[in-house]
């Protein structure tokens, strides 16, 4: 079996000493996967079956073992034995180690998780679908300056930028703990910034927390958009107050993206 954990992607001064990036690589032979499978528990085995394509349940499989996997480095457990439970919005977290902060995002043929034991995180991966059509969305994803910032780029450009701004609030929202809301066009990222940056918040927003987080694109991956935000050092939000139900069910608010919905000649 590969490496379990992914290749640890080296920080470049790109987020905080204490930030673990790892990317994975979400494919597997059949019976590593079977391997990776046993160490799930019923949950995620569940949610795994639903996927109605094969690649699509490798990745969710691959991705979730090499989480199990890196956080079982942090706590000193083994990986079958981690207890998840997530919040009222569905940002997870682990039973025994409420302070570790984590998240995972998986598209195309990869993973990406990040870590921190002192800040919280979040992070969004996905594969740049010339099949979507982003258009139809960007009027709920985008504030008006990035629109403009989108519509004065060369054409070739365009989807590329869609897709930063996109991965970018992901993991803005993500490391707030909460899903996808309809509010996302309050929140302005720099599409070209090259170093840690903070959104902008429009007053009265319901991602107004986002305002006091930091983004940083991650362009490593080819054909993919990937994001990392993070928060302060010991600046967390309280996951564990909302709710103590273990995660289940389909893919929970805090992971669903509208870009991996398939065209609708594909549905």
């Amino acid at each position: 079996m590969r490496l379990a954990e992914g290749r640890l992607l080296e920080r470049h001064g790109r987020w905080p000493e204490d930030v673990e990036v790892r990317l994975i690589d979400a494919s597997a032979s059949a019976d590593d996967l079977a391997r990776m499978q046993e160490t799930l528990d019923a949950s995620e085995r569940q949610r795994a079956g639903r996927y109605r394509l094969q690649a699509d349940r490798e990745r969710f499989v691959c991705t979730r073992y090499a989480l199990r996997t890196v956080l079982a480095g942090y706590t000193g457990c083994e990986p079958a034995a981690l207890r998840f439970r997530q919040g009222a919005r569905g940002k997870p977290f682990l039973e025994d180690h409420p302070g570790l902060s984590f998240n995972a995002s998986h598209s195309g043929g990869h993973g990406l998780i990040a870590v921190s034991a002192r800040r919280s995180v979040g992070v969004d991966i996905e594969h740049v679908n010339a099949g979507v059509d982003w258009h139809a969305i960007a009027d709920l994803v985008c504030s008006a300056q990035e629109q403009r910032i989108i519509e004065d780029a060369r054409a070739d450009q365009r989807r590329a930028h869609f897709y930063r701004i996109w991965t970018a609030k992901e993991a803005l929202v993500k490391a707030l703990g909460l899903g996808i809301g309809d509010d996302l066009a309050s929140i302005s990222v720099h599409v070209a910034a090259g170093s840690p940056q903070r959104p902008a918040v429009a007053t009265g927003s319901e991602f107004a927390a986002a305002a006091a987080l930091k983004y940083r694109w991650i362009d490593e991956v080819e054909g993919h958009a990937a994001c990392v935000a993070f928060g302060d050092d010991n600046a967390r939000p309280a996951f564990t107050s909302s709710s103590s139900v273990q995660e289940s069910g389909p893919a929970r608010a805090a992971e669903t993206s509208l870009l991996r919905q398939p065209p609708p000649s594909a549905r």
